[in-house]
């Protein structure tokens, strides 16, 4: 699904820009493709919009509703075409800018073609829509001020510098990675004298550590079926994975209940927190998910925690047989409104607290039905993220942020720590109370020999999330969206197995953190330990084995 954003900076107050925006009337003609739209009230309209993109052409009719609107900020609306199966998302935001007199105005779009053609359309519509974004934001900046000068440069030959940028600055960081001790000499760049004072340890911040309580299957990336864990292995790993030192134990959904498992460890563990990575909301209504975690929450003495991810719009539709009425930025938010009001109402029942949204109710609660309240209530929701849209939301309304993956050092600090903070800026929160949890891959071993061994299994896990087309935005940044596409045609094709191939050992580098035991955490505290609260462990079957060695990496990150 192409998610684009584009943002301009205005040298007018944001009240005179807000009173430009909020009258569609003003800005829906500069829109890309405009041809026509009629209001039909407050929060709802029909536009009229020509798309062409090569040869296609295609005339569009979209039901537009507002689903946000923050007078000054912010309005967002979901889009569903009338005679086309697409859906979509957008947002126009204004910013003070910091420091300065002015605005900035920021736009953000998705659209997702349905049917047949659907994976063809998506794969070639991407550059229209970020045109599109592009082009709105600053006819909106040059009707205010004509003055303004958008930045030089075609649209492709600006995306390709910039992703030619990232590319030279990634090479640049592994060759000072390589080279601590050496002088990096780029582009001219003096080379800097000599150090005459010895050199000391990067101070880094301590880092809860987590890991799964049921784990994946060594080739269930490669299609593989998933291991079945009885309730007594379930107890005895949790048991001794508390014992190792562990602060949180998870339980992904890859062909198990998540919960269930939490139930076992909840009973067999004293101290150690307890979590879903992830489970996945829309098959689950947020009620179903407020009962599992209420009893999950008491059973464990107040250790639970929800982590809730969307997945996308296939396994929603094909695996779970659940509905994809529309883009799912916006039923996140308001899943987690009326998670948190359905939580609120079970701890205060004389109180109900109800939630009513475009997506989800909930305004019905007997005294009968409520399980009534327990000595832990606050229960810390998590939400997984790769791309802006849940990011922000993750700032705004959660108690932390399940990064993906596939989510690199350099992703995560251009596009999702900026995302998170600009969520909690919204919200008035501290961006320091948001716990930012990351998973990054990890190829380890006693010797140089078995990290090499290690390399394949990583490049068949990391081709496996790479295939899925709404991860394609962290292999766009780094310049491999060939790749994405290439590794998206063989899962559908079924070649599971031979996509490993197409990983290169560059692409590997980005993505995971490569050492022996006894370098790893240095290693991984050097890349990681400025940016995350909490870091997840995984452990291969090695290494589960083998208690002392993982009880002393869980120490080294605590340290």
């Amino acid at each position: 699904m192409p998610e684009v954003s584009y943002t301009a900076v205005m040298d007018i107050t944001r009240a005179t820009v807000w009173e430009f925006v909020r009258d569609m009337n003003n800005w829906a003609p500069l829109a890309k493709g405009y041809q026509s739209h009629e209001i039909l009230n407050d929060r709802e309209s029909i536009w009229t919009i020509k798309g062409e993109v090569g040869p296609i052409s295609r005339t569009t009719k979209f039901h537009i509703t507002i689903t946000e609107w923050h007078e000054g900020e912010r309005v967002a609306f979901t889009l569903r075409g009338l005679n086309e199966s697409i859906t979509g998302a957008g947002a126009i935001m204004l910013t003070d800018r910091d420091g300065k007199a002015g605005t900035d105005i920021r736009g953000e779009a998705t659209l997702e073609f349905g049917g047949s053609m659907g994976p063809v359309l998506n794969h070639l519509i991407g550059p229209w829509v970020q045109q599109g974004a592009d082009e709105l934001v600053t006819a909106i900046v040059t009707t205010l001020q004509p003055t303004y000068v958008r930045p030089s440069g075609p649209f492709f030959l600006v995306r390709w510098v910039r992703g030619a940028w990232r590319l030279l600055r990634s090479a640049v960081s592994r060759l000072e990675e390589a080279a601590p001790e050496s002088a990096v000499e780029l582009a001219g760049a003096p080379v800097p004298a000599p150090q005459t004072e010895p050199q000391t340890e990067k101070e880094t911040t301590p880092m809860k550590v987590e890991t799964l309580l049921v784990t994946l299957a060594p080739g269930q990336y490669a299609g593989a079926t998933p291991d079945n864990t009885g309730p007594a292995k379930i107890a005895e790993t949790a048991r001794q994975l508390e014992e190792m030192g562990f602060d949180g134990l998870t339980t992904p959904e890859t062909g198990h209940d998540p919960f269930l498992p939490l139930a076992i460890a909840a009973e067999h563990t004293s101290r150690v927190n307890l979590g879903t990575n992830v489970a996945i909301a829309f098959p689950r209504t947020p009620m179903v998910v407020a009962q599992m975690a209420w009893d999950l929450q008491q059973w464990s003495g107040g250790r639970f925690n929800i982590g809730l991810g969307t997945q996308v719009k296939g396994h929603n539709e094909r695996r779970y047989s659940a509905p994809w009425p529309s883009p799912p930025g916006p039923r996140m938010r308001e899943y987690v409104q009326c998670l948190k009001a359905i939580l609120n109402t079970f701890q205060n029942p004389t109180q109900p607290d109800y939630f009513s949204g475009d997506h989800y109710q909930f305004t019905l609660m007997p005294p009968f039905f409520n399980p009534g309240p327990i000595e832990h209530p606050d229960i810390p929701i998590y939400i997984s993220a790769l791309n802006p849209y849940m990011a922000r939301l993750a700032g705004e309304l959660c108690d932390g942020l399940r990064l993906h993956p596939l989510a690199t050092l350099g992703y995560t600090k251009e596009v999702v720590l900026p995302a998170i903070e600009a969520g909690a800026k919204k919200a008035g929160r501290d961006v320091s109370d948001i716990d930012l949890v990351g998973s990054p891959f990890i190829i380890t071993g006693k010797d140089e020999a078995e990290v090499e061994a290690n390399k394949t299994m990583m490049k068949q896990q990391i081709a496996f999330y790479a295939s899925t087309r709404t991860y394609h935005s962290v292999l766009e940044f780094h310049g491999w969206g060939d790749v994405g596409m290439e590794l998206h045609r063989m899962s559908v094709e079924g070649k599971w197995g031979e996509m490993l191939n197409v990983v290169t050992d560059e692409i590997l580098e980005e993505f995971a953190v490569i050492a022996t035991y006894d370098k790893l955490i240095p290693k991984l505290k050097e890349r990681w330990g400025d940016v995350l609260t909490t870091v997840f462990l995984g452990l291969s079957p090695t290494m589960q084995q083998d208690h002392d060695l993982v009880r002393g990496l869980v120490q080294q990150l605590h340290a």
